[in-house]
C-alpha cells in the first residue's frame, strides 16, 4: 500500500476508523485510509440476512457469524428493515 502523501510503500496497518482500515507511513509519519476498501453489500445480501434474522428468528450471533458482519451492521440493517415492515403492515 503506497502512502497518499509521499507515495512510498513503507506502510503498515494502523487500526481502523469508521470500519475502514487505517495505514501509517513510516517514511513521512502520515496516516491515511483507502475509502474504496470499505465493505459494500448488495441489496439481495441484506434482504437474505434480514430474512434470517427477522422472519426466521435466528439468533443475532448465528447470523453475524454466518454472514461475517458486525453486530453494529446488523442493528443498522434491522432498524431500516423494521421501518420497511411497519410500512408494509399498515
Amino acid at each position: 500500500m503506497n502512502c497518499n502523501k509521499c507515495n512510498w510503500s513503507n506502510t503498515i496497518k494502523y487500526g481502523t476508523t469508521a470500519h475502514t482500515q487505517r495505514y501509517l507511513c513510516h517514511d513521512c509519519n502520515s496516516t491515511f485510509t483507502i475509502w474504496w476498501l470499505k465493505k459494500h453489500y448488495s441489496n439481495e445480501f441484506i434482504e437474505d440476512v434480514m430474512d434470517e434474522y427477522c422472519h426466521q428468528h435466528k439468533k443475532a450471533k448465528e447470523v453475524i457469524a454466518k454472514h461475517d458482519i458486525s453486530s453494529r451492521t446488523l442493528i443498522k440493517w434491522k432498524n431500516k428493515h423494521q421501518e420497511h415492515c411497519d410500512k408494509c403492515n399498515k
